[in-house]
């Protein structure tokens, strides 16, 4: 597990070959979107990595994107596929890095002076760009607002 923070501009990922070195071997390297998403919080890496005769490490670097709104920690697959000569560990093969946001919640626009009401119409405002979040509050208001509505007017009717 690899733990990195937005702040960095790269992730450097050690891969190492293990037992005989006395032969050229490669190895695929590729980042897989989990809840981090490829071209949004990382760049995408799918690359062939090739160990020369006697050569044991190869570092490759993921780009991180950086940017000023706050996500909860993200991850995504690092994975290591199509060896040739060489074998891939029972284990080894896969690994996950999480990306740790250093952005404020829930935006860095007003990140000395927010407080208060202010706080809570960014919060808002946030929310409400989400399309799932928008619809699922649409839906609860309408609601409420029509439950408040019989309720009025079986007050009303019994009454006149």
């Amino acid at each position: 597990l690899y733990l990195c923070t937005e702040e960095k501009p790269h992730l450097v990922v050690n891969v190492i070959r293990l037992g005989d070195a006395s032969g050229d071997a490669s190895v695929w390297f590729q980042t897989i979107s989990r809840s981090a998403k490829a071209g949004v919080k990382f760049e995408e890496v799918n690359e062939r990595i090739a160990f020369a005769p006697g050569e044991t490490a190869k570092d490759v670097s993921v780009e991180l994107i950086q940017d000023s709104r706050w996500d909860a920690t993200l991850e995504f697959e690092l994975q290591l596929s199509k060896v040739r000569g060489a074998s891939l560990g029972m284990y080894l093969h896969t690994s996950r890095a999480r990306i740790i946001d250093d952005d404020k919640y829930p935006t860095n626009k007003y990140e000395e002076t927010l407080t208060g009401a202010s706080l809570m119409v960014e919060y808002v405002k946030a929310m409400m760009l989400d399309p799932v979040v928008w619809g699922a509050s649409f839906k609860h208001l309408s609601l409420d607002l029509i439950k408040g509505l019989y309720f009025f007017l079986t007050l009303y009717l019994q009454v006149y």
